[in-house]
């Protein structure tokens, strides 16, 4: 069975933790929790809050356009790094780094 794109339900929450996906509940949907304080600072490069939140959106949107499992973290990442090449923000992550 199959579901029309348009009435799926995303529920995003904030919290002062860790921000997060949760993909697959078949009563609540997919829901994010999302700490708009919370970026990421690294030797390589950083990442604000709202780049943080459109990652855990990545993770949904690859999990309802029905990626495998197994190929889910590699296909966020790859759109993750055409969303940082546009912002600036992040490092890019290459593949074979994935596969480590």
């Amino acid at each position: 069975m199959s579901a029309d794109k348009g009435s799926l339900t995303v529920t995003i929450n904030k919290t002062s933790g860790a921000s997060n996906a949760q993909i697959g509940d078949p009563v609540y949907g997919d829901q994010i929790e999302w700490n708009p304080r919370e970026g990421l600072v690294t030797k390589e490069g950083s990442q604000s809050p709202a780049t943080g939140l459109i990652h855990e959106i990545t993770h949904v949107v690859v999990n309802q356009d029905g990626v495998a499992s197994s190929a889910q973290d590699q296909v966020t990442m790859m759109k993750e790094n055409i969303i940082n090449s546009e912002t600036g923000e992040g490092k890019i992550i290459s593949m074979e780094k994935l596969k480590k």
